[in-house]
């Protein structure tokens, strides 16, 4: 194997050092009280195992204004203004409203700005807003985890997991604060950073495919694992030779302790790890060579939906089948539910599974769906030869609740 001599732009903005500090300190607040909030002794009588991130979808000073009038009903632990500045408005301990039937456990952080805009997040209230994240999960013992579900995945529409958690995640139906611009994976690391500064893991060995070794696309890259050094996430860059220099190729970031990578030029290739905990990024890998293939095409349509054919079910959930699909890696689960003299959009699942539990909140009406197949290539044709866009090639049933 080689050692690494050089790296892309990407990854050297990617590899830069998180900042640790010696202690986790509360940072400057000013306190500002709402009168919209329960009395509590948290956490004694709450557990607190939750922090979720709002955007207040307006201004720093119209949020903390509307949580200071009785009218409103509505509160937040703290409020964040686009240059930093926290104002705090509930005390911890006591009982905020701001995520419905997640007030008790969790604390409420509303950044001032809208959740269909990246320039919300500017560099200030992220600096601001992971010390205190940091500082709360740090006092509180909260989890630096992000779940990838809402509350659409679990029954009766109620969302369980505990962690960082987005606005969105639980009340999915009229949310989606803080929106699709927050950088979850850097803001986890660079909290996780804040708690529990170390020493960055050692360079990953054991990569394998390696040694000139032949391997169709898609391929599994992998590596031993670095567990001992409470590795979050890891880097993935590949390259290919062109017959006179190796180029860049693709990256992936964040990989977990193994990868999955297509090739679409038959070659030469070869590929180095980076890893990194709560104390930064250790050193590159030495590369790992392999011969690769072209990848595979799309899968095709999914059949054998089941509920399928106008037939009748009763609830209070639905469980929805469909055949395996050869090479496929995931499904998308398409729904829509019909109201008012029209289908409307209910929820699209993504499961690794051919198969989907659903608990649907639409009572006594007509449901209609489709399932797609994807693999290292991309996704492939919905199920029926139609589309949700076009309402054509579904599987109907009635859902008796």
């Amino acid at each position: 194997m080689n050692s690494i001599r050089s790296f892309s732009v990407a990854a050297l903005l990617l590899l830069s050092a998180v900042t640790a500090s010696a202690q986790v300190a509360k940072p400057a607040t000013i306190w500002n009280s709402s009168p919209n909030y329960s009395a509590s002794s948290r956490e004694s009588s709450y557990n607190i195992d939750s922090v979720v991130i709002h955007t207040t979808e307006g201004t720093y000073s119209g949020a903390i204004s509307w949580f200071k009038s009785t009218a409103s009903g509505v509160s937040a632990h703290y409020v964040i203004s686009p240059g930093g500045e926290i104002t705090q408005m509930v005390a911890d301990d006591d009982i905020a409203w701001h995520a419905t039937y997640y007030n008790k456990r969790s604390i409420g952080i509303e950044c001032a700005g809208y959740a269909g805009k990246s320039s919300t997040w500017t560099p200030e209230l992220l600096d601001s807003l992971t010390k205190l994240v940091a500082f709360l999960c740090d006092s509180y013992d909260v989890e630096v985890v992000h779940p990838s579900t809402d509350a659409y995945d679990e029954p009766g529409d109620t969302f369980t997991k505990t962690g960082i958690l987005s606005h969105g995640q639980i009340q999915p139906w009229n949310r989606t604060d803080p929106g699709p611009y927050f950088p979850w994976t850097s803001f986890l690391a660079d909290v996780a950073a804040l708690i529990a500064p170390g020493v960055p893991p050692p360079a990953p060995a054991g990569l394998s495919p390696d040694g000139g070794a032949s391997a169709s696309s898609p391929i599994a890259l992998s590596w031993s694992p670095l567990d001992e050094f409470a590795v979050d996430t890891y880097y993935v860059q590949l390259d290919r030779w062109d017959g006179s220099a190796w180029i860049f190729y693709s990256e992936t970031y964040p990989a977990g302790a193994s990868t999955t990578m297509t090739f679409s030029t038959a070659g030469y290739y070869r590929f180095a790890v980076w890893a990194h905990n709560a104390a930064g990024w250790g050193p590159g890998s030495d590369y790992a060579e392999f011969y690769g293939l072209p990848a595979p095409p799309v899968p095709p349509a999914p059949t054998g939906l089941s509920p399928a054919g106008s037939i009748s079910k009763w609830g209070p959930s639905v469980t929805f089948k469909w055949g395996a699909v050869p090479g496929a890696d995931k499904y998308e689960l398409y729904l829509q539910y019909y109201s008012g003299g029209s289908y409307k959009y209910y929820y699209a699942w993504t499961t690794t599974t051919a198969s989907k539990v659903v608990w649907p909140s639409a009572k006594y009406t007509w449901y209609r769906w489709w399932v797609r197949a994807h693999n290292s290539t991309g996704w492939g044709p919905y199920s029926g030869g139609g589309s949700p866009s076009s309402g054509t090639g579904s599987a109907k049933f009635y859902f008796n609740k």
